[in-house]
C-alpha cells in the first residue's frame, strides 16, 4: 500500500487502482475511514485549514462507514477539488440516516392500503404491515370484494385483517370462496357468517376437506337436525377443530349405554363441543368421576358434571370439598350441593369459604337452607345478596311483611321478579327503598 501527502497531491501524480493511503497532516489524532479503493486518515474535526487540494486521479471509491454525508463532509472548503467533492456521492447512507418520508415511502403502499381499504389505525396498520406483505392491491382486492358480498362489514374486515393478515394474501377463488360457501350452506346466516369467522379465524387456516367437514358430518351424525347443527356451531366457533374426530362416536356410545337420555347428548354437544371430541380414554375418567359423586346419568346435571370436572383438576375439586367441612358441613350434604349445582365447584375455593361464613355468621341462614338453594354460590355478596336481604329485613322493621321469605325465594327469583315483590310495590309508601336497594343509604343490620 503506498502513501503520499495530500498537500503535495496533482494531476500530474499517478495514482494505481490499488489501495493508497492519504495522509492529511494535521495535529490532531486522526480517525481512520476505509475504503475500497482508497484509505483516508481524517482528524474528528477542524480539518478546512488543513486540506490544500487534490484532484481526481480516476479511482473508484466504495466507502464502507456508515458515517452520515453532514458529519464526513463539514470541513470541505467551497474550493475543494472534483475528488474530495466527489465523497458526496460516494458515502453510503444507512436506512435510518434517510429522510423520515423517504424511509417509509418504502412501506408506503401496504400501510396506507392497510389503513384505507382496511380500515385499520395507523399504529396497527405498521404492525399488520410487518406481518404480511404484498406489492399490489390485486389479490387482497379480490379477498375483500369477496368477503363484502358474504356479508363482511369495514369493521368485520378490520377485525379479521388485524387477527389474520394473512387472510388479504390467500386464493380468494380456491381456498376462501369454498369455505364461505360451505358455512352458508349449513344453515348460517350472512350476519352471522362474520361473527362465526371472527370468532374463530382459525377457520379460514383450516382445510375443508380434511378437518371441517369431517367434523361437520360427525355432528350431524349425532345432532341429526340442521338447526341444531347451526347453533353448535355459533356457539363454539368451531374451536373443536385441533381435536381427533374419531373420539366423538365412543364418547357418545358411553354416555347413551349409561342412560344419558338424547336430550342431554344434544345439550352436551350443544354447548361443551369441545369436550365432546375429548380423548375416549379421558373421557371414561371423567365418566366414571361423575358417576362417583353420586349424581345418576339420567340426570341433566350429569352433563353439567362432566363439564365442571373436565374444568377442573380431581384435587382441586377435593380441596373445595374440605372447604366445606371446614365450614361446619359434612361430606353428604356438600355432595347435595354439587349435584343440584355443579357449577359451584368452578368457584375458588375463597369465594367458597366467604359466601358460607357471611350467610352462616352473618345473615344466620342454616346450612340446610343454602343447601336447597346451591346456586347462591354463583351470586355475588355484596350485589345481589346483601341488597335484597337489605329490602327485606327493612320491610319487615316497618311492619309492611309479616311472613318470613324463605331463602331461595328472596335470593333465587330473578331481578325483575324481586323488584316487582319486594321494592315497586312497596315504593309510594316507602320512597328510601329504591336507594336502600341500591346501596344509596344505610341499610339495616341483618337481625339474629
Amino acid at each position: 500500500m503506498g502513501q503520499f501527502d495530500i498537500s503535495k497531491a496533482s494531476k500530474s501524480i499517478p495514482v494505481k487502482r490499488d489501495k493508497v493511503s492519504i495522509l492529511i497532516k494535521v495535529s490532531k489524532k486522526p480517525k481512520i475511514i476505509r475504503a475500497s479503493s482508497i484509505r483516508v486518515k481524517l482528524p474528528p474535526s477542524n480539518l478546512r485549514q488543513n486540506v490544500r487540494d487534490c484532484t481526481t486521479c480516476g479511482l473508484k471509491l466504495e466507502l464502507t462507514t456508515q458515517f452520515r454525508r453532514s458529519t464526513l463532509l463539514g470541513f470541505l472548503h467551497p474550493n475543494a477539488s472534483p475528488l474530495l467533492k466527489s465523497f458526496a456521492s460516494l458515502v453510503p447512507i444507512s436506512q435510518s440516516d434517510l429522510p423520515q418520508q423517504k424511509q417509509e415511502g418504502n412501506e408506503s403502499f401496504p400501510v396506507s392500503y392497510l389503513m384505507n381499504s382496511c380500515s385499520l389505525s395507523a399504529k396497527d396498520a405498521i404492525d399488520v404491515s410487518k406481518r404480511v406483505h404484498f406489492k399490489d392491491s390485486k389479490n387482497p382486492d379480490l379477498v375483500l370484494n369477496l368477503l363484502r358480498s358474504y356479508g363482511f362489514s369495514q369493521t368485520h374486515i378490520s377485525k379479521l385483517v388485524k387477527y389474520l393478515p394473512s387472510t388479504l394474501l390467500v386464493n380468494p377463488e380456491r381456498t376462501l370462496l369454498p369455505k364461505l360457501r360451505f358455512f352458508r350452506s349449513i344453515g348460517i346466516s350472512s350476519s352471522e357468517l362474520p361473527k362465526l369467522i371472527i370468532t374463530n379465524p382459525v377457520l379460514l387456516n383450516c382445510s375443508l376437506e380434511n378437518r371441517i367437514i369431517p367434523r361437520f358430518e360427525a355432528l350431524k351424525s349425532v345432532l341429526g337436525p340442521h338447526e341444531k347443527l347451526n347453533v353448535t356451531s355459533r356457539r363454539t366457533g368451531w374451536k373443536f377443530l385441533n381435536k381427533e374426530v374419531a373420539d366423538i362416536f365412543p364418547n357418545i356410545k358411553l354416555l347413551r349405554e349409561l342412560g344419558v337420555p338424547q336430550s342431554s347428548i344434544t345439550l352436551f354437544v350443544t354447548c361443551f363441543t369441545s369436550l365432546a371430541f375429548t380423548k375416549h380414554e379421558k373421557f371414561v375418567e371423567l365418566v366414571m368421576f361423575a358417576k362417583e359423586t353420586g349424581i345418576q346419568p339420567c340426570k341433566a346435571t350429569f352433563i353439567d358434571a362432566l363439564y365442571v370436572l373436565s374444568a377442573t383438576k380431581k384435587s382441586t375439586w377435593v380441596s373445595k370439598m374440605k372447604a366445606f367441612e371446614r365450614c361446619g358441613w359434612s361430606r353428604d350434604l356438600a355432595l347435595l350441593v354439587f349435584k343440584k349445582y355443579p357449577r359451584c365447584m368452578l368457584r375458588s375455593e375463597e369465594k367458597i369459604t366467604s359466601t358460607l361464613k357471611f350467610l352462616m355468621d352473618e345473615m344466620h341462614i342454616r346450612m340446610e337452607e343454602i343447601a336447597k338453594c346451591p346456586a347462591v354460590f354463583g351470586y355475588g355478596v355484596k350485589r345481589r345478596i346483601i341488597p335484597r336481604f337489605s329490602v327485606v329485613q327493612f320491610l319487615k322493621m316497618k311492619g309492611l311483611i309479616n311472613t318470613n321469605p324463605s331463602f331461595s325465594s328472596i335470593v333465587a327469583i330473578s331481578e325483575k321478579k324481586f323488584r316487582e315483590k319486594f321494592v315497586t310495590k312497596f315504593q309510594e309508601r316507602v320512597p328510601q327503598l329504591l336507594n336502600i336497594y341500591k346501596g344509596v343509604e344505610e341499610r339495616p343490620l341483618p337481625e339474629a
